[in-house]
């Protein structure tokens, strides 16, 4: 116990004057009351204008009385329970036990384990999949959790115990789950004089004979009456009768698309053929015949969502003589499923199409252009007749977007159509090539679509050895520059300039060969299946001359339009201003809300999205893993005046790999241990007895309790009783003055 004051030293001498000045003053002031008070109600009164006082003294002086106390807090045992549908499936022939009732019915053994040599325990029972915040465990109620991550569970276990005596944390899974770790992580920290983490690993590690689909493989998106591949396998385990027949049925909301029997074997890879009969997001649903009392028909059914466009962007290629542009640019467009080339070239038969040899007429006017969504011109001389330039000029001015490739002639380049000359991004000075090897490199607009997903692979392409020489016009954007390997001083060459013309779009390349930048590139040289930089610039080219839309604004790209129940949904976003740069500093909202029949029951999320670390006005949205049904997110940007974002639909499925799961998983359980510095152990189906090693592990822990010093502090000048102490010596005396007399 001591006594603390809050004043410095040095006041109290001016303390102690201030007391001595006050008596003084009290005895000196009743000695000359008129009338003339008896002496024994003289020293009364001033006693208690003395004691007034000095109590005013003393909360200014602030003498604070501080006890040292020790507690004692009785030691705690945390279980948290795996919440998730791989937990209710029963492993027993006749289902009367699931791995949730034997989970529970080990913490419950657990605690009276505990509780029979330390009755002081506190045991805390949680639920959790390690997505949401856990919540305490009712046994009764089956899980309800959509989705596992296990690394998440066991932290989640951590955090819950944080800054109090817990001495053991035990966590009952199966194993499953539907986010895995990262092979790069780090491993966690190890906590000194830290709980005791034993994982326990509940369910059957060997499973019964089982038929399941497997490896599904199917494009995220197709175009209406176009036929796309859907590749996957099924699996047996357990013994398998040769020659039975498997049915096999593939069926969207109209009916079923597809209804095949083949012979069963223990691995059947099979490969259909689905046409969307519409646009829009199409659900499909895939299922297989069971075997004969199998006990787990989850997995043979899952659910795909096949994004189904309406058409393609039309794209008109015009050259002025079939070569390597041309052949690099069809690959391109082949490439890339949202687009449809066709080149046209002339012949002396007049102008045909290189895929059919039949004449073809060109359009003549800017209604005949605008049935096209792009145009690429290679080469503008050696038409005869000459294109309708001026009806060319007028459909980019009314949205059509145009690529301007000069001819790949050894000799003099022709003049440029004076029509065409009044849109172009760039000044052309001299007509001749300039002979010098120049290397790719970014321009002024690092994060325009032209460069989308190229990053630094520029490095590695090759050089162009001619290119035209121009001058950008004011206003342009300069998408690459050509440079000498020689130095960073040495003069630059604009290679590709855009412009916005209108409500169009125009791109000027300056090299005749641009074709060299995707043919001299080694096709992944890394054995990881990436598209090559050059690859991905034709394939820029030709989308972003075409798709006039995805050049400025806020919309979602890269999002799958199908998840699976129990996984997180990532959703990514990009936005770009009016002249096509990306934005990294906007403010990004999404709202989340379902469409379909159970949209009453789901609440509608706003949330923020991060921007990308790799920026180019890329954001980023992770949700939590959603009930199955359909959703829609919509964007927006916060800003003056606020930016009304894209809007995307898609389907969470209600399959679950957890379904699948369905044996206890040994290996990852022992990973998940050993990642958290603890140990793994596996139970029997036996659920009111402790394996013995876990009765020992149990055993071995410290559940003696914590010992905790708390201060109590003692403060009396402060608060209503001492201000009703001063005004009650006050008040008294007040009285008494008054009843003998005086003022």
């Amino acid at each position: 116990m001591a006594i603390h004051w809050s004043v410095p030293g040095w006041i109290w001498p001016l303390l102690l004057i201030m007391a001595a000045g006050a008596a003084f003053w009290t005895v000196t002031v009743y000695a000359r009351t008129r009338p003339a008070l008896p002496v024994r109600w003289r020293w009364r009164l001033a006693w208690l204008r003395g004691l007034a006082l000095a109590l005013l003294l003393l909360a200014v002086a602030g003498p604070v009385l501080n006890r040292l106390g020790r507690d004692r807090e009785p030691a705690e045992f945390v279980v948290i329970v795996d919440d998730s549908a791989s937990m209710g499936i029963a492993d027993v022939a006749d289902g009367a036990t699931t791995r949730w009732e034997q989970a529970t019915g080990l913490a419950e053994t657990m605690a009276r384990f505990v509780a029979d040599t330390h009755p002081d325990v506190v045991v805390t029972f949680l639920r959790g999949n390690g997505f949401d915040a856990a919540e305490p465990l009712e046994p009764g109620r089956p899980p309800t959790g959509t989705g596992t991550d296990l690394n998440g569970l066991v932290a989640e276990a951590r955090r819950c115990g944080a800054g109090r005596p817990v001495r053991a944390v035990v966590v009952v899974a199966d194993g499953g789950e539907t986010r895995r770790a990262r092979a790069a992580r780090r491993a966690a920290p190890v906590i000194p004089d830290g709980p005791r983490l034993v994982v326990l690993g509940v369910g059957d590690p060997t499973s019964a004979a089982d038929r399941r689909i497997t490896d599904l493989r199917h494009p995220r998106t197709a175009h209406v009456g176009e036929a796309v591949s859907i590749e996957f396998t099924v699996d047996h385990q357990g013994p398998v009768r040769l020659g039975e027949p498997v049915r096999i049925r593939l069926a969207d909301p109209a009916g079923v698309v597809v209804d095949t029997t083949v012979e069963v074997a223990a691995t059947i890879p099979m490969r259909l053929e689905y046409a969307p009969r519409e646009a829009g997001l199409a659900l499909l649903e895939l299922d297989v015949s069971l075997l004969d009392n199998e006990r787990f028909p989850a997995n043979n059914r899952v659910s795909l969502v096949v994004d189904a466009r309406p058409d393609r962007r039309r794209l008109l290629l015009l050259s002025a003589r079939p070569d390597w542009n041309v052949r690099f640019l069809a690959q391109a467009a082949a490439a890339e499923s949202r687009l449809e080339l066709v080149v046209v070239h002339p012949t002396p038969l007049g102008i045909v199409r290189a895929d059919s040899q039949t004449v073809w007429a060109l359009p003549t006017d800017a209604v005949g252009w605008g049935a096209w969504d792009g145009v690429v011109v290679a080469g503008w001389s050696g038409w005869d007749p000459a294109p309708a330039w001026r009806g060319l000029v007028d459909a980019v001015e009314r949205g059509l977007g145009l690529c301007i490739l000069p001819a790949g002639d050894l000799g003099g380049v022709a003049p440029l159509p004076a029509e065409l000359a009044t849109i172009l991004p760039v000044a052309v000075r001299r007509r001749q090539w300039r002979q010098a090897a120049v290397f790719a490199e970014v321009g002024d607009q690092p994060g325009h679509p032209l460069l989308a997903g190229i990053g630094g692979g520029l490095r590695r392409l090759p050089p162009l050895e001619r290119t035209l020489v121009g001058e950008p016009r004011p206003g342009s954007d300069l998408i690459l520059r050509g440079r000498a390997r020689a130095g960073a001083d040495s003069t630059a060459v604009p290679l590709m300039v855009a412009v916005a013309y209108g409500t169009g779009r125009v791109v000027w390349v300056a090299g005749p060969d641009i074709w060299q930048l995707a043919f001299g590139e080694l096709a992944h040289a890394d054995g990881s299946g990436v598209e090559g930089a050059g690859r991905r610039l034709l394939r820029n080219l030709l989308v972003w001359t075409a798709s006039g839309e995805e050049e400025a604004g806020l919309e979602f790209v890269s999002h799958a339009a199908g998840h699976p129940a129990g996984e997180p949904v990532r959703l990514e976003a990009r936005w770009r201003d009016i002249r096509g740069r990306p934005v990294n500093d906007g403010v990004v909202g999404l709202t989340l809300r379902r469409d379909d029949a159970d949209s009453a029951d789901f609440a509608v999320r706003t949330l923020d999205m991060v921007p990308d670390a790799e920026g180019g006005g890329g954001y980023v949205a992770r949700l939590a893993p959603l009930p199955p049904g359909r959703y829609v997110a919509v964007l927006s940007g916060a800003g003056e005046p606020a930016v009304s974002g894209g809007t995307t639909s898609f389907v969470v499925t209600p399959n679950t790999v957890e379904t699948t799961q369905i044996r206890r998983e040994d290996q990852r359980l022992a990973t998940l241990a050993r990642h958290w510095h603890g140990i793994c152990l596996l139970a029997t189906t036996d659920q009111d007895i402790l394996p013995p090693e876990l009765a020992a592990a149990l055993a071995e822990v410290d559940w003696s309790p914590r010992g905790v010093a708390r201060r109590q502090r003692w403060d009396p000048w402060s608060g209503w009783p001492f201000l009703i102490a001063v005004c009650a010596l006050l008040g008294l005396e007040w009285f008494l003055r008054r009843r003998l007399g005086l003022l």
